[in-house]
């Protein structure tokens, strides 16, 4: 999937429970990806995270069991509740010291 460049945020469920999903080019547009965007998306393997995006909010890729790495960039300053939440395939993550504030698990 290409999200077009008019997109500025990737709302609440957005592609929730798309199971066949297995890549997405998010644009440098982007600032939030909302809660549970991604949530259950299992075939979902990478994610590039745009430079553009401030917040990922609770459960942005809960359940992504295929889910293997993930850069977080240094725009980011705020990951909520859960956002990696039964991510079973996921062996990296970097979290950028911009990040100050990290939801409960």
């Amino acid at each position: 999937i290409v999200v077009p460049p008019s997109v500025t945020t990737i709302e609440e469920g957005a592609f929730f429970e798309c199971g066949s999903l297995q890549s997405i080019d998010i644009p440098a547009s982007v600032t939030t990806i909302g809660n549970r965007a991604f949530g259950w998306c299992r075939s979902l393997r990478s994610i590039v995270v745009p430079p553009s995006v401030t917040t990922i909010e609770e459960g942005a890729f809960f359940e992504c069991g295929s889910l293997q790495s993930i850069d977080i960039p240094a725009s980011v300053t705020t990951i909520g509740k859960g956002v990696f939440g039964c991510c079973r395939s996921l062996r990296s993550i970097v979290v950028p010291p911009s990040v100050v504030t990290i939801g409960e698990a």
